[in-house]
């Protein structure tokens, strides 16, 4: 069964596009129209070090200081979660995942992301099979 695909510049308010429940244990069909879509708010980081919570959305790392979360293995009903990482200060935040960080590139899975201390250095994660997969990266090394 493919997916609609969600071109957010094509939407109007009115529309309804169809999602998917990945928390339950059967696909449970349900729409949302373009304001609910867009209004997930971001979650800025608690601290200075935390476990970082899986659950769709973004994280913005805006302390005066580096951040360093901890990101564990996503479960089976979890396949799907995106969750895009953002820094907004010009701190070296890292994230450590343990073996669970796959992107694409020979060596096998990787353990820490470290941003880069710059404004908008980011990583979009997508969860699939237990592990976390690199959707995109800007300004962010993995090893």
């Amino acid at each position: 069964m493919a997916l609609d695909t969600l071109i957010r510049n094509e939407l109007v308010a009115t529309d309804q596009v169809r999602v998917f429940n990945v928390n339950a244990t059967y696909d449970k069909e349900a729409t949302v129209t373009l304001e609910e879509f867009r209004s997930v708010e971001p979650t800025v980081n608690p601290g200075t070090t935390a476990a970082i919570p899986i659950a769709t959305g973004t994280v913005i790392f805006n302390k005066g200081s580096a951040f360093a979360g901890t990101l564990a293995a996503p479960t089976a009903l979890q396949n799907g979660t995106r969750m895009t990482f953002i820094s907004d200060s010009a701190y070296a935040h890292t994230i450590t995942a343990t073996t669970l960080i796959h992107d694409g590139v020979t060596g096998g899975a990787k353990t820490t992301a470290t941003f880069g201390a710059f404004k908008g250095a980011s990583l979009t994660l997508v969860a699939y099979n237990l592990l976390w997969y690199v959707e995109s990266k800007n300004v962010c090394t993995l090893s």
